[in-house]
């Protein structure tokens, strides 16, 4: 048995292949809706709900219709500022380096190392990453690409949100229908 790392079922490709898979399950529930809405104009005019119900209809499909298109353009977006933040950590850590050198290399009045220990070396290393223009800025884009990584995560999170209660929304509608049916049916045969 090998320790190699498992694959992130999280890949863009794999990512993808549910929002596609999301997006044939929301034409298929446009397909039904359409036909529930064909199949029930009738029975619902008699009981007043159709307004509403073909409303509620119309706002489930148009979700349906846009946000997994939505929900891949925020998943793409969250690719690509992967791939900016690791550049930026990159150069980040490049600056760090350069200034951890130079504090290395700086030498006292006798010659000598001017800094003899770890503790001192991190003291002047933070001392000189708060005055050395390229690291702040590297760091400064660093942290901008980090909250808009947040940012984006969280649109992703709602359009999944909204994708759920598109569901269950559409669940709601078919049994508040089978329920008008079912009364519908009831009154016919008194």
């Amino acid at each position: 048995m090998t320790n190699q790392p498992q694959p992130s079922k999280h890949t863009i490709t794999g990512v993808n292949a549910r929002i596609d898979k999301m997006g044939t399950w929301a034409n298929g529930i446009n397909e039904r809706l359409t036909a529930l809405d064909k199949a029930f104009v009738g029975l619902l005019a008699v009981n007043g709900e159709q307004d509403n119900l073909l409303a509620e209809l119309k706002m489930v499909e148009d979700t349906l219709a846009t946000v997994p298109l939505r929900l891949r353009d925020a998943n793409a977006a969250a690719a690509e500022l992967r791939h900016k933040i690791a550049e930026a950590q990159d150069q980040t850590d490049a600056e760090e380096a350069q200034l951890y050198i130079n504090v290395c290399a700086e030498l006292d009045d006798n010659n000598k190392p001017m800094f003899t220990n770890e503790a001192a070396r991190k003291a002047a290393l933070a001392l000189a990453k708060q005055h050395q223009p390229g690291y702040k800025s590297a760091a400064a884009i660093l942290r901008a690409l980090e909250a808009e990584q947040a940012r984006t995560n969280a649109e992703i999170g709602y359009l999944e949100g909204e994708i759920k209660t598109a569901r269950s929304r559409y669940i709601g509608i078919v049994a508040r229908l089978e329920n008008a049916t079912a009364r519908l049916s009831i009154t016919n045969h008194k």
